[in-house]
């Protein structure tokens, strides 16, 4: 297991009556488990670490924790927390995942396209309910983080929920005026059955944009996630590739956008309650006066 893993994934795909083309999908992870021995470590970046983090939120919500990612409900260090400070944990590691965007690649004069994972609880069209949903998701959470801390830091983002992303909105091509970098947060890649069908996607937002605004020469799509197993990856590499039938462009919607994120006053609060004064940056900083804390 190391503490950054990144790799780079070639996508050969055709759009409709076209010529192939090829993608790279970038996957980079906080943490990677390689199989075998080294996913046995506990610890709070290894894959039972993630595993206990998530039983401790499935069973605060009453939710089965039974399948492939659990071979048991074992909670570890989790088990006495309560919802609330497991959200602001996944929140934190989503702020990981954001610094570490920021320390590995330039960024300067992009706009950062942030598309937040599927969320496991059925959404539907109700504002009220898609909020609230998105509350009690893990990877909603990870993705309140990363944007909540890139555009502290003063990056122009463009935050897109995965059950939007299959119809892009007028008001998302209007904020896209710059180049930019399409990236797919997710809090795990396990089995990477979830990111397969999520590249497709991308690759078809990335036609549409294409068509309608911006002339792209290099297909490419980063993923960003706090977990990453090596089985995920050989999944990708081994069956990536739709160049059989070809994609097409999507539709342009005019459909409101409901984009949960946390407040100024709860970003302040989760940083002065859980992040060491010496890891917080400038602007955090200034978060947290005028917020009064």
């Amino acid at each position: 297991m190391s503490e950054y893993f990144s790799t780079n994934i070639k996508i050969p795909f055709r759009e409709l009556n076209k010529e192939c083309k090829e993608a790279d999908v970038s996957v980079h992870s906080l943490n990677y488990g390689r199989g075998g021995s080294s996913d046995a470590e506990i610890g709070a970046s290894s894959y039972y670490d993630c595993n206990h983090f998530r039983n401790a939120w499935y069973s605060k919500m009453n939710r089965s924790v039974s399948g492939y990612h659990n071979s048991s409900s074992f909670q570890g260090e989790y088990e006495d927390k309560s919802l609330k400070e497991l959200k602001h944990i996944a929140f934190l590691r989503g702020r990981e995942i954001a610094k570490k965007i920021i320390s590995q690649w330039s960024l300067e004069d992009e706009t950062l396209i942030i598309v937040r994972p599927p969320n496991s609880l059925s959404e539907g069209n109700d504002r009220d309910k898609i909020v609230k949903n998105a509350s009690n998701h893990i990877g909603s959470w990870i993705g309140c983080g990363v944007i909540a801390f890139l555009e502290l830091e003063g990056h122009e983002v463009v935050p897109i929920r995965y059950e939007e992303f299959t119809s892009i909105r007028q008001k998302h091509i209007h904020k896209i005026d710059t180049p930019f970098r399409l990236i797919l947060v997710d809090d795990t890649i396990l089995k990477g059955r979830t990111v397969y069908p999520w590249i497709r996607l991308a690759l078809e937002f990335l036609i549409t944009i294409n068509s309608e605004k911006f002339p792209i020469d290099n297909y490419r799509i980063d993923v960003c996630t706090f977990f990453t197993r090596f089985d995920g990856i050989k999944f990708l590499e081994n069956k990536n590739g739709w160049s059989r039938y070809g994609l097409t462009t999507q539709s342009i919607s005019e459909n409101p956008i409901v984009n949960p994120r946390v407040t100024g006053e709860m970003y302040a609060r989760i940083l002065s309650n859980l992040v060491d004064s010496e890891d917080r940056t400038p602007n955090e900083e200034r978060l947290i006066q005028q917020q009064g804390y």
